[in-house]
């Protein structure tokens, strides 16, 4: 038997690493069926994970540039026998 993975499936762990296929592949060798993917699957599988990616890069390079605009690279400058408003 030859079993035909889904897109899906594979964007859902896209490091096979799960425990669905830490049961899947022993299983398929024991029974004997072949797992395929397509390559138009694997195609959507590459550029799920790369609009992903840059998702997550977005999001750190937005959170990066907040924290810059929080922190300031020198100290401010105050005199010590002043009120502390700095």
């Amino acid at each position: 038997m030859t079993i035909i993975l889904d897109a899906n499936i594979l964007i859902k762990d896209y490091h096979l690493e799960g425990t669905a296929f830490k049961m899947f592949f022993p299983g398929c060798y024991k029974a004997g069926w072949k797992a395929k993917v397509p390559a138009v699957v694997v195609e959507e599988v590459v550029a799920s994970y790369a609009r992903q990616f840059l998702k997550h890069r977005r999001s750190i390079d937005k959170a990066i540039n907040s924290l810059k605009r929080l922190a300031c690279s020198e100290p401010p400058k105050c005199d010590t026998h002043a009120r502390m408003d700095c």
